[in-house]
């Protein structure tokens, strides 16, 4: 005998669910019979089929749909702030993260922030981190303030960083809206000029990477989209003092 008719049949049982905490729903409990039919070649012995169908979860890593997150975070860096006010000379405490969940392990960075006055990309515009192909954090030697990146990571799939408080110039109104591009790499990857966080240190005039080989960051103050021939070296990232509150 060559092939056989092989039938497979389930039974899915719905039952709602209260809508929160009302002691209401808006469906009705159901039961659907599924039955599926298929011939089966060749081998028809009475030995169980394995499904083939592939997991969800393997679908969605194949076509590498990362979940990104910007968050604003408290002084102590143990959860999310619970006001979004702060006042000039403030260090605001912000968190990219990648959820590489079902992935090889990733590498977060910041690619380019932006600051607005309002949510549509509003004139005027500043970009704080990355500009004209930098993909540096250049807000502390533009302006000597103490933003940096923080380092060292508390993991890899994470960075943080602080951004001096300021207000646009002229406006009546003080909200900031900040726009981030994040990236990432794999962890087995070394950190490079294109693929890199690195901060400036005002005490020191001089840049230094959150992973370690301040190599990388010879392209800031040139530009990173075209950068120098790097040679990686052994230099350790630099800590400054952070500006003393009045």
């Amino acid at each position: 005998m060559l092939g056989a008719l092989i039938v497979y049949t389930f039974t899915l049982d719905y039952n709602p669910s209260p809508i929160d905490i009302l002691p209401i729903v808006r469906t009705n409990p159901a039961v659907v019979q599924i039955e599926c039919q298929y011939n089966r070649l060749h081998n028809v012995s009475s030995n169980a089929l394995n499904p083939t169908w592939v997991p969800y979860t393997s679908t969605i890593s194949a076509e590498d749909i990362l979940g990104f997150s910007l968050v604003i975070m408290s002084s102590d860096w143990s959860g999310p702030s619970p006001s979004n006010t702060f006042f000039l000379g403030d260090l605001i405490n912000l968190q990219a993260s990648v959820d590489s969940t079902n992935h090889e392990p990733l590498r977060v960075f910041v690619d380019s922030c932006v600051a607005t006055p309002g949510s549509n990309a509003s004139a005027p515009a500043y970009t704080f981190i990355g500009n004209n192909g930098w993909v540096c954090f250049l807000d502390s030697q533009l302006t000597g303030s103490n933003s940096q990146f923080v380092s060292p990571r508390v993991a890899q799939s994470v960075i943080q960083f602080q951004l001096d408080a300021f207000r646009f110039y002229g406006l009546t109104i003080s909200s900031i809206f900040i726009t981030c591009h994040l990236k990432v790499t794999l962890v087995s990857a070394n950190a490079d000029p294109l693929n890199k966080d690195c901060s400036y240190n005002s005490a020191l005039s001089q840049w230094g990477s959150v992973d370690g080989d301040n190599a990388v960051c010879s392209c800031c103050d040139t530009s990173c989209a075209n950068p120098p021939p790097f040679k990686r070296g052994s230099g350790s990232p630099k800590h400054r003092p952070r500006r003393a509150s009045k």
